[in-house]
């Protein structure tokens, strides 16, 4: 699950650093900059929403129960609690 978050991630600062290097090339070249816009804002769009998915999935599939009942967690918070005493 994790690795689908991370390639998600990875696609969305892809495509932001391809628009980035292709500006220079467009504005000498004169060519028209609003369509590479376009396209690349809707595919950006598409991977953000994905990856707020995929982000969503991530983090359900963590419960806190399972943590607090792992038997050295339950040793640490024991010790914090009775730290104090």
């Amino acid at each position: 699950m994790f690795s689908k978050v991370f390639d998600k991630l990875w696609d969305i600062i892809s495509i932001y650093n391809y628009r980035q290097s292709l500006d220079n090339y467009y504005k000498s070249n004169n060519l028209d900059i609003n369509d590479l816009n376009t396209k690349l804002l809707l595919q950006l769009n598409i991977n953000k929403q994905e990856f707020s998915e995929l982000l969503d999935e991530f983090y359900e599939s963590f419960r806190v129960s399972d943590f607090y009942n792992d038997p050295e967690t339950k040793k640490l918070v024991e010790k914090v609690m009775n730290s104090n005493k």
